[in-house]
């Protein structure tokens, strides 16, 4: 995703010639909303195409918000609730004793030792 970001407007464009594609097909149109110099209740930001106009105001943010989610979510603070999925019996059949033992150890210890 952070590539994807990186370079935001080779990419976006892609999404933005495949939403066209499908609009024509559905028979919508896909321009860019009036722009109004007050606006209140929508992401306004400048941009002289459509293709801009979305990219500013919807994918950029949605990536954003995507790359901090993931980030989030395989933090280091919370591999170890991730490393309790492995105590899970299917997994718990596939494993040997010692590794039981170790994974157990780290996944409900790692905070003691802080």
């Amino acid at each position: 995703m952070r590539k994807h970001r990186g370079n935001v407007v080779v990419e976006s464009e892609n999404v933005i010639v495949e939403a066209e594609t499908i609009a024509e097909h559905l028979g919508a149109d896909f321009n860019m909303p009036r722009v109004i110099s007050q606006q209140k209740h929508r992401a306004n930001p400048p941009a002289l195409t459509s293709g801009e106009f979305w990219r500013r105001s919807l994918i950029i943010p949605y990536i954003d918000s995507l790359i901090m989610s993931l980030e989030q979510r395989f933090s280091e603070e919370n591999l170890a609730a991730f490393s309790l999925f492995t105590l899970h019996p299917h997994a718990m059949l596939n494993m040997t004793y010692e590794d039981f033992l170790k994974k157990t150890t780290t996944c409900l210890f790692k905070n003691d030792t802080e």
